[in-house]
């Protein structure tokens, strides 16, 4: 876009980068690939709607190969069209298409029951939710009464503000409850500069996937913030964040800070598997966060539904009993 951008206005540029160039360049691709298509035989298609090349190669893909098709989509395709530059006319066009590949498919995997609404709703199609699969189970250590409260964060956070608030409830806190100190321990890149975080937030840089686990095992609490911000409403009731299945693995009780018409609240009302907090106010969610460490009924409640949970739609093989669902082909349950 750089040199597009000297002769013409940057919407412009983005229009003629993402609408003729790119295609120009897929299709270029598509020609060398076009035999080897042909050859693998497939008897159908699976496209994953997370990125703009995908729904652009999806129409010449299936006037080539003319067989039936399905559809799965982890995050909400039309929030990544927002969140990247690609001129306006362009954007609309790919919705268009996208919208065109959801209808059409003989079936649609979807990541919440957020998003399977969001289908019902804005197009009038069904949807099977597809979980994402814990290959591992994390081991819940029992760590003794009087002990630091240990709340773990894995991964990146999105929503700033909300944990900001969070963080401004802990301080009304005194980071402290009940004779307990509480800690905080985010594992992998913090999405904010060091001199954000109070001291009480132990930071840890990326770690494998077994030893953030071990991390989340020895926790008591598990937090996701969401975004209370009505513009960002459609990703909140649609994705579902991975940090979940992390802490219900190691049956850890999850802290949700977000909308009540968020995904993970949708989910903990199914499983009671943590704890919602749909408060904006420091001094409320204070007490959200007192109520919850205070309680050790609650907690332990939680964990067994943490349990519950992972049984019944993180395995293996309930991943593979809805992929074949999806995919309209025979089960055969193997364990």
């Amino acid at each position: 876009m750089g040199l597009l951008h000297r002769f013409c206005s940057r919407e412009t540029a983005l229009n003629i980068e993402w609408g003729i160039v790119r295609k120009l360049l897929l299709k270029k691709r598509l020609i060398r690939l076009k035999k080897k298509l042909r050859e693998f035989k497939a008897e159908k298609v699976v496209f994953f709607l997370n990125s703009m090349e995908i729904i652009m190669l999806a129409k010449p893909i299936l006037n080539e190969l003319k067989i039936p098709y399905t559809t799965m989509e982890w995050d909400l395709f039309e929030e990544g069209i927002h969140n990247n530059p690609v001129g306006r006319r362009f954007a609309e066009e790919l919705r268009k298409d996208a919208e065109k590949l959801r209808r059409g498919a003989d079936s649609r995997g979807v990541a919440s029951e957020g998003m399977q609404r969001f289908y019902q709703k804005q197009f009038g199609l069904n949807a099977i939710i597809l979980r994402q699969a814990m290959t591992v189970e994390g081991i819940k250590k029992n760590r003794p009464a009087g002990k630091d409260f240990v709340i773990i964060i894995c991964g990146n956070i999105y929503a700033i503000k909300e944990f900001h608030s969070f963080i401004k409830a802990l301080d009304i806190l005194n980071w402290n409850c009940g004779g307990r100190k509480i800690i905080i321990q985010w594992v992998g890149a913090p999405s904010l500069r060091d001199g954000e975080l109070p001291d009480a937030v132990q930071t840890y840089s990326w770690l494998s996937f077994a030893e953030s686990l071990e991390f989340v095992a020895q926790s008591d609490l598990g937090y996701c913030p969401y975004w209370f911000d009505p513009e960002k409403s459609a990703l909140a009731e649609t994705s579902f964040p991975s940090k979940l299945v992390s802490y219900l693995s190691c049956h850890v009780p999850i802290f949700y800070h977000g909308p009540n018409n968020g995904s993970p609240a949708v989910f903990l009302n199914k499983y009671q598997a943590g704890f919602i907090c749909a408060e904006q106010d420091p001094l409320r969610i204070a007490d959200c966060i007192a109520s919850v460490l205070s309680n050790d009924k609650r907690m332990l409640a939680a964990r067994s539904a943490a349990i519950q949970a992972i049984q019944e739609e993180f395995t293996l093989s309930s991943f593979e009993k809805k992929t074949h669902q999806l995919l309209d082909s025979p089960y055969e349950c193997n364990a």
